[in-house]
């Protein structure tokens, strides 16, 4: 048996839970101890399954955060406290209902996170963009590969286009050539 033997994995609990609940002293049937423990083995599946998704879910939440149009506008150590702010929210949970149950609120706190960080980037976005460049032209050249043949190199020219518009935001006129390289 994984993990040990029944008796050693769930032999406190159950202890304790006799200590606790002193029902009857009768045994319980064989069949629903079974059950108790196909549905033990399922919360721990599906918490080690949801620690899974946890993690998959930040760093969506992080590159959902790095496409912001103002996110090219922070410096480099403000949008790395705001990524860090993401990672923080990583837990770990035990591999039962509770660990579960706390993985599902987490995945809420995560969202709750990251539409706040949103905001906070628009804002910065906002102030930064006060100064905006009146009858000036934005000029520049832009180069894109002929082909993308990886979902890294989609998501560097995405960054790329971002970090454009947000330049181009503070410009009243705009003047930029779009280069296909070979």
């Amino acid at each position: 048996m994984p993990g040990g033997s029944a008796s050693a994995r769930w032999g406190e609990e159950t202890r304790k839970a006799i200590e606790n609940f002193p029902v009857s002293g009768e045994p319980i049937p064989v069949s629903v101890a079974r059950w108790l423990g196909r549905i033990k083995a399922a919360a721990a599946r599906a918490s080690a399954s949801m620690g899974d998704a946890q993690k998959k879910r930040i760093r969506e939440a992080q590159l959902e955060l790095q496409y912001q149009i103002d996110w090219a506008l922070l410096t480099q150590p403000e949008q790395q406290s705001l990524l860090g702010q993401l990672d923080a929210l990583d837990i770990s949970a035990t591999p039962d209902l509770r660990g579960f149950k706390l993985l599902l609120t987490q995945d809420y706190v995560i969202q709750t996170a990251l539409n706040d960080l949103k905001r906070q980037v628009e804002r910065i976005g906002r102030e930064r963009r006060k100064d905006i460049h009146d009858g000036e032209t934005f000029t520049d050249t832009f180069n894109v590969p002929a082909s993308v043949r990886s979902a890294a190199q989609l998501d560097k020219l995405i960054q790329q286009l971002v970090a454009l518009k947000a330049k181009m935001g503070t410009y009243a006129k705009v003047d930029v050539t779009i280069q296909v390289e070979d």
